[in-house]
């Protein structure tokens, strides 16, 4: 990951993997894992966050919390078929936004 964006496939297999995370940004960052709910994309994740209502339109598989610049970190997942969205939430500095509202969300798909 960089700043305001994830480096990752579009599509992930199936099962359980260990994946090595990096932050290759001058910021810190977080990998959040959610499995979207059926039908949801990661706009709805991006609506839910601003005005939560209802249930949320995921559930959280796991991640990397506060990962620092050139910082590296394992996670290991069991994910099943679906769709996700890799997530930071971590504030901007300069404008306080957290991440995904300046485009740190990946969209991505696991499939068996």
């Amino acid at each position: 990951m960089r700043d305001f964006s994830f480096d990752m496939p579009d599509v992930l297999a199936a099962g359980s993997a260990t994946y090595k995370v990096t932050n290759a940004g001058p910021q810190p960052h977080e990998l959040n894992v959610l499995k979207l709910a059926p039908g949801k994309t990661a706009q709805d994740v991006l609506a839910w966050e601003n005005a939560p209502s209802g249930p949320p339109p995921f559930a959280a598989v796991g991640g990397v919390n506060g990962l620092s610049p050139t910082g590296i970190e394992y996670m290991t997942l069991d994910l099943q078929s679906g769709s996700y969205v890799a997530i930071c939430h971590i504030p901007d500095p300069a404008s306080g936004l957290p991440h995904d509202h300046l485009g740190m969300l990946k969209a991505f798909s696991v499939r068996t």
